[in-house]
């Protein structure tokens, strides 16, 4: 291989054999509650001696509110502005041939971006700043942030049709590279500290300081490689509460409520309605078994899906399908839930890899739609997968049309289609959860468990005092989760009080939530709605339901996302920002220029693949040449994965993970309710005592098998409640037939140790146990 050509292939040039114009991008952010405002600053420099122009695919969150678009060059500093997509590409092409540089700013997907920096001269730089504002994921006490920093691999399948007879995966499928020339620095300042009880950083080694009001965050290292998302978790010393926030602007009042519905906090009259028994549940669990969940991402969500399983009720209806480019289904139809059953999967996924190649999540999906969900049942489907896909239209568009099917979602590993994931369950009425590499999955995989397990306020209504224009229209609400709502009320008067009321296990209970008027140029409530709003219309979202608008046209409906995103200065898929530099006649580049496609690093631990030292080590299995061909990727990520890099060592992922002790107590569960000593080494890594347990079992009046599971449910469920107290919520939910199980056994029994209840003499033992992590 020669210099070239392996600068080439690790991004130090483009595919062209040019300099990559893209030098360095810069994060920084201010961090209030549950809302950031961040900056991203880039930098072109056009090295060659002759007019470029760079294209340049990014992410950013899926949910964010892009405002604003900055060009600086030379000493000029221009606004960009909201136009038509359609307009704002015939005005970046026509100031391109008349010899003037442009600049545009594309959506692609919610969390896909293409910048376009035209006709830069030689031997000049160019800063392009983007700006957003973002609600930020929160759970109790916790707030996420989450920045992406690549865009990994989209499959796409083989019968995708053409985008405006240009491939899909050109839109969203950015070149990639093992490494590339620049990196990111990021800056972010958290305010409320003396509200914060804590922060980390999962995914990247940060450093902190303090100011009067704020933590500020930055990454250790200078510029640090853009492979793996960003991730900082910030845990304050209370959970948010329900509260209400207005702001009048132009004639419109704009209404936030962050809503947390509490039972306790319900107004005292709610109903309590005799609505005859719940419907049973079906679980049907989805896991990705393609290529790019190779490594620690499949090692994930297979610890997640066991997890699962141990805590499934009796008198559900289950199943197991694995996916890839086709899929496999463990039983033809959902079965019983029973120990038998639970012990035939579990020895069935035991062997289960990252070996079926592509990312086909649309056909399993068809498959069990296709089969109405049983009379008196209730289904759910628990999707554990990176989304790495590119047909997220017609997946939404499939989900959307069954009201009786609930989508829970997983996101796993260092880049995952957060996008995706997360809007497949908030159409659905479902909920889902992200999981980085550094992360521990049981917390985020037990808090999910609780949620399907438990009511979801379903119907929800909610009073503004004056008619509103609500975003999102369709929201969902889990007990004891935050969310945002938002409201467009005509003229000044705000609202002091937002009521809201739903359904919940058979409960019709309504809130009451306080509205406090606020001030500021910088008040970020019209863009939140406004991105809503957005949202709302781009997903087809309607009063009265989910369903794609049938009645209306789809020329009206883009027509008011025109109009929203030029009123507010948003980008959305049917918009762009785009800026031009008009130059004198005698600064104008006539000539030819030289099409620049900026690559982006390959998302590390991607199917698998370690990049080990930043470059050195590169796995291309014939896992990656299946995902190639049927995604149809770029030329570029055919020839930079598929062919192996012949002088560097091949290295696998590592997939080893800390042991969590509450995870291994709870794989001890058994189908029925109940825990089993199925492995000694097993319990003695968490603290137990297997002698100990038989001596106090054969001591209860039983004998054998029976004698040692009650005495082991004893011991576990005191251990929970003793050692795993602040991790209640996480194990609650998913042992609650363990303990129905225990409860009807002492009560037929009455067993003892020593005279004392058996209950009792558990919670004296497990005090003399030896302490373990309780994480």
């Amino acid at each position: 291989m020669t210099v070239l050509e392996a600068s080439e292939r690790f991004g130090l040039f483009t595919k062209e054999d040019a300099p990559v114009p893209l030098t360095g991008v810069k994060v920084e952010g201010t961090i209030t509650g549950r809302t950031a405002k961040v900056t991203l600053r880039q930098r072109f420099e056009n090295r060659e001696g002759k007019p470029i122009e760079a294209v340049y695919k990014f992410p950013l969150p899926e949910n964010s509110s892009v405002c604003g678009f900055t060009v600086a060059t030379g000493d000029r500093v221009l606004r960009g502005r909201v136009e038509e997509r359609e307009q704002a590409f015939r005005e970046y092409d026509e100031a391109l041939a008349q010899g003037h540089g442009a600049f545009l700013l594309d959506e692609e997907r919610p969390n896909i971006f293409t910048l376009s920096v035209g006709n830069v001269k030689p031997r000049h730089a160019v800063d392009i700043e983007v700006a957003y504002v973002t609600t930020l994921e929160t759970n109790g006490a916790e707030v996420r942030f989450m920045l992406p920093t690549t865009i990994s691999p989209r499959y796409l399948p083989a019968d995708t049709p053409l985008q405006g007879g240009i491939p899909v995966g050109e839109f969203i499928n950015p070149e990639l590279r093992l490494n590339v020339p620049y990196g990111l620095q990021l800056y972010l300042d958290v305010l409320g500290r003396k509200d914060i009880a804590g922060i980390e950083c999962p995914s990247h080694s940060v450093r902190t300081s303090y100011t009067d009001d704020a933590v500020v965050v930055e990454l250790s290292n200078d510029s640090t490689a853009m492979d793996h998302d960003f991730v900082l978790t910030i845990t304050h010393a209370k959970g948010f509460e329900s509260r209400g926030y207005s702001f009048t602007d132009g004639g419109h009042t704009y209404v936030q409520v962050d809503f947390s519905p509490r039972r306790e906090e319900a107004l005292p009259d709610f109903k309590d309605y005799q609505l005859g028994p719940p419907d049973r549940p079906e679980v049907i669990f989805l896991l990705d078994c393609s290529g790019s969940m190779g490594g620690s991402s499949i090692a994930q969500a297979k610890k997640a899906l066991e997890v699962f399983l141990r805590g499934v009720p009796e008198g559900t209806l289950f199943n197991v399908y694995r996916f890839g480019s086709n899929f496999h289904k463990l039983f033809p139809g959902s079965v019983d839930y029973s120990q038998e059953t639970l012990a035939t999967v579990l020895k069935l996924l035991a062997p289960v890899d990252a070996d079926l190649g592509g990312t086909e999540l649309l056909s399993p999906l068809r498959d069990i739609y296709s089969t109405p969900v049983a009379e008196g049942f209730r289904r759910n489907i628990i999707l554990l997968t990176d989304g790495q896909v590119g047909n997220e239209a017609d997946i939404l568009k499939l989900a959307q049309g069954d009201s009786r099917t609930r989508l829970f979602t997983v996101g796993i590993g260092f880049g995952p289609n957060e996008y995706l994931v997360k809007k497949l369950a908030a159409l659905t009425g479902g909920a889902t959860e992200s999981v980085a590499p550094g992360e521990r999955i049981e917390p985020k995989v037990l808090r999910l468990f609780s949620k399907v397990t438990q009511g979801v306020l379903e119907d929800l209504e909610v009073d503004w005092g004056a008619p509103a224009e609500q975003a999102p229209l369709r929201a969902v609400v889990h007990e004891g989760e935050c969310v945002s709502l938002l409201a467009r009320l005509a003229g000044g008067a705000a609202p002091e009080v937002v009521k809201l009321n739903g359904w919940m296990d058979g409960t019709n209970p309504e809130w009451a939530v306080a509205v406090k008027r606020v001030e500021g140029a910088e008040v970020a409530l019209p863009l939140l709605w406004a991105r809503a709003r957005i949202s709302d219309l781009e997903e087809g979202v309607v009063v009265g339901g989910g369903s794609r608008q049938a009645g209306r046209k789809e020329k009206a409906r883009d027509g008011e996302i025109v109009a929203l995103s030029k009123r507010y200065g948003l980008l959305s898929r049917a918009t762009s920002f785009i800026t031009v530099e008009s130059r004198v006649d005698a600064e104008k580049s006539m000539g030819e220029i030289e099409l620049r496609k900026v690559p982006s690093v390959l998302t590390r631990g991607w199917g698998g693949m370690q990049v080990a030292d930043a470059m050195l080590s590169f796995q291309a299995d014939a896992m990656a040449a299946p995902y190639v061909a049927q995604a149809a990727l770029s030329d570029s990520l055919e020839r930079h994965m598929v062919h192996a890099l012949p002088s560097f060592t091949l290295q696998r992922e590592s997939e080893s993970s800390p042991v969590d002790p509450l995870s291994e107590l709870l794989s001890m569960q058994a189908a029925a309710g109940g825990f089993v000593v199925a492995d000694d080494a097993q319990a003695v890594a968490v603290g137990l005592d297997v002698p100990a347990l038989r001596q106090a079992a054969s001591k209860v009046g039983r004998r054998g098998a029976a004698s040692l599971k009650l005495v082991t449910t004893a011991v576990i469920l005191a251990l929970l409640g003793e050692r795993f107290a602040s991790r209640r919520d996480e194990w609650f939910a998913v042992t609650e037939k363990s303990r129905k199980w225990f409860e009807s056994e002492v009560k037929r029994l009455k067993p003892a140790i020593d005279g004392k209840p058996l209950e009792a003499w558990a919670k004296e033992y497990v005090k003399t146990l030896p302490a373990v992590d309780a994480g």
